[in-house]
């Protein structure tokens, strides 16, 4: 049997460095340190984290005073900043630099008057951070049946990402809105991460003869199918996250007379590959 791990398997280098400032302030800290909301969308992690005496804060609830706050990759808005700091939180900032760069671009362009579009994911914590720095106002794109609902905007007009949306799926969203607002300012703020991953999945995929497993990391308890689209030279798709679900695909796979080619996809704001510990497990088992 043949396993193939993906050469951009693991954590994107945003949250990477989260990681690092949320247990660099644990080593610190004298007490518990708390990050608002899931610092990375992978329960394993969240569990090794709580060793660290890092635990998840509700981020649409209060914080306890004095407490250590990280604040995660997605960043905030600068309203839900100001609630933390009046809360009295020691604030440990773990804002992705590329997201707090959408965050300058939207703050820059609206101060002139400028309106904002967004096109990304209703309720991602990572748009409603964005949407806090739009002050002359902001429009949500989630589909092209919202662009076929924006108001007229005769003024200038200003169009950023969420980071790690799938452009390759949103292009025809794209030209949609350049065609209703010729005036508009685009700005491609995808982080190169999630497209290096993209283009890996796409040259990897033709060579799968039975299975790809992509490790998809849940959202607000939510799970997100497979998408056809994604998988486009390739059978099947299964989600791996954790390893009694990659030993039931193995099996499978072996059981058949086929070979499995794990992957890892980087994918819509809620995937960061395969967690450290299950790329490291791969390798254990089936070698390199």
């Amino acid at each position: 049997m043949r396993v193939k791990l993906a050469k951009t398997a693991g954590y994107c280098w945003g949250v990477e460095r989260a990681l690092d400032i949320a247990l660099d302030t644990a080593n610190e800290a004298s007490g518990p340190v708390f990050t608002h909301g899931p610092l990375i969308h992978n329960p394993q992690t969240i569990e090794l984290l709580k060793e660290k005496n890092i635990w998840t804060s509700d981020p649409k609830g209060s914080t306890e005073n004095g407490g250590l706050l990280v604040i995660r990759a997605h960043g905030i808005s600068p309203q839900v900043r100001e609630r933390l700091r009046s809360s009295g939180a020691a604030i440990r900032d773990a804002t992705c630099p590329l997201v707090a760069k959408v965050h300058g671009i939207i703050r820059k362009h609206s101060r002139q008057g400028a309106t904002t579009i967004i096109i990304g994911e209703e309720g991602h914590p990572e748009v409603e951070g964005h949407m806090g720095y739009a002050e002359a106002g902001s429009h949500l794109v989630t589909s092209l049946e919202d662009v076929e609902r924006l108001p007229d905007i005769p003024g200038e007009v200003v169009v950023v990402a969420q980071t790690t949306i799938n452009m390759g799926e949103w292009g025809h969203v794209v030209d949609a809105l350049q065609a209703k607002y010729p005036q508009a300012r685009m700005f491609n703020t995808i982080c190169d991460a999630t497209e290096v991953r993209q283009e890996e999945v796409r040259k990897l995929a033709p060579e799968v003869a039975e299975a790809v497993a992509r490790h998809h990391q849940r959202r607000d308890g939510r799970g997100f199918p497979p998408r056809k689209s994604g998988d486009r030279a390739s059978p099947v798709a299964e989600l791996v996250g954790a390893a009694d679900e990659l030993v039931r695909l193995v099996v499978a796979a072996a059981t058949s007379g086929g070979s499995f080619d794990p992957l890892a996809r980087m994918s819509a704001g809620i995937l960061h590959g395969f967690s450290p510990w299950l790329a490291k497990a791969f390798r254990e088992v089936f070698g390199e």
